[in-house]
């Protein structure tokens, strides 16, 4: 079994470009988006009760997810046989499980059916460096009916073991086996799993499936999933690759910017001795996990014929997940260039926000609206005694509740006459996922930036349409079986019967109970769709009129809620059932409600009205502003 030395071999290097052109990513990220779009896949198993995410790698239908999410990792440790696949669109298909490579925590799948099919094609993630671009796509939380995969935009943080690299894009539950993209829209990793730091998001590099792509393909079944491996940091770092499982130490990889490069190690050699003791796979970090930051080591190392002797400074680990404290410093070089090119978009802006205080302290932003109004968060400002706000030149005045749109948690103030603030320009238009957005503070600085993850929608239950029926699950189709017809519903005013067979929904064919719910919950409430139903050997046409979703939004499972508190940075108390929001995965306080929300042309996309999840930002968008407060 393969050990993971997670406490020496990691390293991070990145060349620099004079200046980040915002501009040129946001059109990256939007084509790699639209592109991948149709390869997407939300994974069930369903023998194991779990969901995942995965990407369609070749036109014959191959698809890679992460081992995790076909295993039954609490049980048997054996992958199930098929797994339910659902693409975007609300396509429902089968598909088998070829191979696993639990050690690499990578999975190959065939669908089930006639090809070609839309696929996004491989890349190489050994040629990846920390601070490369790239872009996440997956079902956080599950597959979700009314939201496509939301879109996650970062950088490689460290290349890790085993082809595995971490990266700054935020995974959450449901994510596991979804793809991460280079800005050329190849994939380049599988996601694999999270830490408790929003930073901490590591995947599976595809060349490490590349290596393995017979075998997998083949239907080979092979290795241990390891657990999460944890870092400290001060711990120490050489900054190589190799396998544990020989017994000779070759070296696979020789990080960049490592120690193990500065002292001229490379890639095929082998090391014999570590300060005169001989060494193995097996015990060679075990050795090394007894040093600490800055202790020397010399190697015995053969490189084809020769025999060399090496000295090595051991590096050490910053506080972000398995970065060297110089790969650490060039990471917020890299930060400080985005940063810099995002202050000269929202610097003129400044006037346009205030900081709002209740009781002497500070417990939200408000965004200045024309007519010398002010938007905020309503369940922030509501007990709040002595509303004041102040302005980017440091003026303090008195704020008076104007309007409470309640469901949309939404607050209007009222600024006093004499106080002449600037609203920022307003976005009139729609907005489609990948575009880039900031969030600018009173002083002109980008308190975040980030993307918009998912375009406008609805978050409220009643807007679903709803037919009114249970279904059976475990009916393998065509179509979806009617187990239940409820009282009152469309359904049954319809006509529809216990038994019947939902072969199709305004004409296109349905291969399962998934689909049909995607299909109708898209629909919307009070849509008339028409319905064609197998009931016992004849085919018989049904019309009906959706209702609204009548269920109680479920809680968040246990689970979903451990990894939300993962974040320190916590959550806003009214964080869900809004009628209209904009998702970015931009990560901000609760504090920071309130802010607005911009463009690359500095003008106002929406507020920031909740901090929600690890992996969602809402944001109400100005179109839902004009309409409820008007704009001359």
């Amino acid at each position: 079994m393969m050990r993971w030395i997670w406490a020496w071999y990691l390293a991070v290097a990145i060349s620099l470009p004079a200046e980040v052109d915002l501009r040129a990513l946001e059109a990256a990220v939007i084509d790699v988006t639209e592109k991948a779009e149709e390869t997407i896949v939300a994974i069930m198993a369903d023998e194991l009760g779990s969901t995942g995410s995965g990407v369609v790698v070749s036109a014959a239908g191959l698809v890679l997810t992460a081992g995790h999410v076909v295993t039954d990792v609490e049980g048997s440790g054996a992958a199930v046989e098929e797994v339910t696949v659902l693409f975007e669109d609300g396509e429902e298909r089968r598909a088998k499980v070829l191979g696993v490579n639990r050690q690499r925590d990578m999975a190959m799948l065939k669908l089930i059916g006639e090809g070609p099919w839309a696929f996004s094609a491989p890349g190489n993630s050994a040629v990846l460096r920390p601070g490369d671009w790239v872009v996440a796509l997956g079902h956080p939380m599950g597959y979700d009916p009314l939201r496509p995969a939301p879109v996650r935009f970062g950088r490689v943080i460290s290349k890790n073991q085993d082809f595995f690299f971490s990266s700054d894009c935020v995974l959450f539950g449901g994510d596991s086996g979804g793809p991460l993209f280079d800005l050329e829209g190849r994939v380049v990793g599988i996601h694999s799993w999270i830490g408790e730091d929003v930073q901490t998001n590591t995947h599976a590099g595809i060349s490490g499936a590349l290596k393995d792509w017979d075998d997998l393909k083949a239907g080979e079944r092979w290795g241990t999933l390891m657990p999460p491996p944890s870092l400290q940091e001060g711990d120490a770092v050489l900054g190589v690759m190799y396998d544990q499982n020989q017994e000779a130490v070759v070296l696979d990889m020789v990080l960049a910017d490592s120690p193990a490069e500065d002292a001229g190690l490379r890639a095929g050699d082998v090391i014999l001795r570590v300060d005169k003791f001989r060494i193995s796979g097996a015990n060679f970090g075990t050795y090394l996990r007894q040093k600490r930051a800055g202790d020397e080591i010399v190697l015995e190392v053969r490189r084809g014929r020769e025999e060399l002797f090496v000295r090595v400074e051991l590096g050490a680990v910053a506080n972000l997940p398995f970065v060297t404290e110089r790969g650490k410093r060039v990471l917020d070089e890299q930060a400080g260039e985005l940063f810099t090119a995002a202050g000269a978009i929202t610097a003129p802006l400044g006037n346009g926000v205030l900081r709002i205080f209740g009781d002497e302290e500070q417990i939200a932003y408000g965004t200045v609206w024309e007519g010398n109004l002010v938007l905020t968060k309503w369940s922030v400002v509501e007990k709040a005694k002595n509303l004041r706000g102040v302005s980017s030149l440091g003026e303090e005045f008195s704020l008076a509740v104007k309007e409470i749109y309640a469901g949309h948690d939404l607050a209007v103030l009222m600024i006093p006459e004499e106080v002449r603030l600037q609203p920022i320009p307003v976005r009139v238009g729609a907005r489609e996922a990948g575009e880039f957005i900031l969030a600018p503070r009173p002083d002109g600085v980008a308190e975040a930036l980030g993307v918009i993850s998912v375009a406008e929608r609805s978050l409220l239950q009643k807007d679903r349409g709803f037919l009114g029926v249970v279904l059976d699950e475990l009916h393998q189709g065509p179509g979806a079986r009617v187990q239940l017809v409820q009282k009152d519903s469309a359904a049954r005013q319809a006509g529809m019967k216990p038994g019947d067979v939902v072969l199709k929904v305004d004409g296109r064919e349905i291969d399962g109970y998934q689909e049909l719910k995607t299909i109708l919950s898209r629909a919307g409430a009070g849509q008339a769709v028409s319905i064609e139903v197998l009931r016992g050997e004849q085919e018989v046409s049904l019309d009906a009129i959706l209702k609204g979703w009548n269920l109680p939004k479920m809680r968040p499972g246990r689970r979903e809620r451990m990894m939300d508190r993962m974040d320190e940075r916590g959550l806003s108390q009214v964080r869900d059932g809004f009628p209209r929001v904009l998702q970015t995965d931009m990560t901000v306080l609760p504090s920071e409600v309130g802010l607005p929300v911009v463009d690359l042309n500095g003008q106002l996309v929406g507020v920031l009205i909740a901090r929600a999840g690890r992996v969602k930002t809402y944001v109400i968008p100005s179109s839902a502003l004009i309409e409820l407060l008007g704009k001359e």
